[in-house]
């Protein structure tokens, strides 16, 4: 719905300022899964590099608006379990 365009502009914004704070927040416990994150974000630096007023919240922050994604990745694959043969 064209109508609806700036609240889907807003919703994505506070998607992506979400993804890049858990990126920030999440790398002392999953390093490796937060830069993963930060690349597919496209965001400049590292999650590794985030500290103090640049680990708060930034919604809405113009440097941040307007700029392309890196590929999509799948962060955390689906384990297929093998069923068991004694039980199954």
């Amino acid at each position: 719905d064209p109508a609806r365009r700036a609240e889907l502009a807003t919703t994505m914004s506070a998607l992506l300022e979400t993804l890049r704070l858990l990126a920030a927040w999440s790398w002392p416990v999953m390093p490796g899964k937060s830069e993963q994150l930060w690349t597919m974000l496209a965001l400049p630096g590292k999650a590794a590099e985030v500290r103090g007023e640049h680990a708060a919240p930034r919604f809405g922050d113009p440097a941040l608006a307007g700029r392309k994604l890196g590929a999509a990745e799948i962060l955390f694959p689906r384990l297929e379990l093998k069923a068991d043969t004694a039980t199954g």
